[in-house]
């Protein structure tokens, strides 16, 4: 009898847990069934070397210099995005470092939709990244219809609502932030339950949900931070809006 794969939702938390710096044993500890103590310790073991496998591929720079411009029209740009970046991985070390992956997101999402502060940006791109090192760490290559295309991805619920969320572009009037309100509500755009920042975020704009209870401001908040990031200074500037 083989391996039980790890599911989806379980895969994405260990990458967040070994991103926070946590050992195998307090992730295994995290993650499994009490029940049935699954996934098994060792299926989560494999599974985190081919994640810190994939980061360490992923971590250099040399990638740059070999890229054809006509494939990465703006390398100044990436350049500009990987020195914000480094000053803010100097207050906010969580993060890590400046991934290609990261870099490529970056540069898709800029040249795509372009007029994101760096904050908005990393906090898009990181979870891009992210979500497509998993994917590829479990060999997936399925097409989607996101307007971001990248065979790499699988597109989950955090994923379609952010899908939704550069195509609405909620913060530009009422009337948009309410249309994407509608989107999320009638089903057309996922709610991002696999993301506990991103379900905050949706929650502070006014989607309907069951996850809190708490009044919602219904207005446009900040971005979480990247993924790996220190949620303090984001709680705080929350804390302040809704009151």
């Amino acid at each position: 009898m083989g391996r039980r794969p790890i599911d989806v939702y379980t895969r994405s938390r260990i990458g967040v847990l070994r991103g926070e710096g946590k050992k195998l044993d307090e992730i295994w500890f995290l993650v499994k069934d009490g029940s049935t103590g699954l996934p098994e310790r060792r299926t989560v073991a494999r599974y985190l070397k081919m994640y810190d496998e994939n980061i360490q591929e992923e971590s250099s720079w040399n990638w740059l210099a070999d890229t054809p411009t006509n494939k990465i029209s703006d390398l100044q740009f990436l350049l500009e995005c990987k020195h914000a970046w480094d000053t803010k991985l100097i207050t906010d070390t969580q993060i890590g470092q400046f991934s290609e992956r990261i870099a490529k997101w970056c540069w898709l999402i800029n040249r795509t939709y372009r007029k994101f502060s760096y904050n908005d940006l990393f906090s898009i791109a990181s979870l891009y990244a992210h979500e497509e090192r998993i994917a590829s760490i479990e060999k997936l290559n399925t097409q989607s219809n996101s307007h971001i295309i990248n065979p790499n991805l699988k597109i989950n619920n955090v994923l379609n609502f952010l899908n939704g969320l550069l195509v609405y572009n909620p913060w530009k009037s009422k009337q948009r932030r309410l249309e994407f309100i509608e989107a999320v509500n009638s089903g057309t755009i996922e709610f991002p339950y696999l993301s506990g920042d991103w379900s905050i975020f949706a929650h502070c704009i006014g989607v309907d949900n069951e996850m809190f209870n708490w009044q919602s401001p219904k207005k446009i908040v900040p971005f979480p931070p990247p993924v790996f990031g220190s949620k303090t200074h984001w709680y705080m500037q929350l804390k302040k809006l809704i009151g």
